[in-house]
């Protein structure tokens, strides 16, 4: 069992590899699940076109939706961006200004502070304001 491909084997050797071998496996047909490779593809850019037509065709056997597919798509690393946590885009302004840099570059930096650590970076970073009378403190809704 542990020499059967899996999903994600199948999603690189569209994607990365080109690999036919997996057509090999006797379990293709039970393991390939059109559904979540189109799903997977279909995040990046150029797979959408690529992906709709495969839905489209959902009547085709599996292996030739997966050979449409390898031939269709050129090979390269596509990263999953929705899998990257997403930062508070206050926190993210709020670093670039405190260490004069770009927001690109802010955004990896923000990772590496801890809460209290950007607390004390909007804290220093105030300015006063309407908030700031008022009794609020950052972070509270108006």
């Amino acid at each position: 069992m542990a020499n059967t491909p899996r999903i994600w084997d199948y999603l690189n050797a569209i994607s990365q590899t080109g690999d036919l071998s997996v057509l090999n496996d006797m379990d293709f047909d039970s393991v390939y699940n059109p559904f979540i490779i189109n799903k997977m593809l279909a995040q990046h850019k150029d797979c959408v076109l690529a992906a709709n037509q495969v839905n489209e065709r959902s009547w085709m056997p599996h292996k030739a939706q997966f050979r449409y597919l390898l031939n269709t798509l050129r090979k390269r690393f596509r990263k999953n961006e929705k899998s990257e946590k997403h930062t508070d885009p206050d926190d993210v302004g709020a670093v670039a200004e405190y260490y004069f840099c770009s927001t690109h570059h802010a955004r990896d930096l923000v990772s590496l502070h801890s809460s209290d650590q950007l607390m004390e970076i909007h804290r220093r970073l105030d300015k006063g304001g309407a908030a700031k009378r008022k009794g609020r403190t950052h972070g509270e809704p108006t």
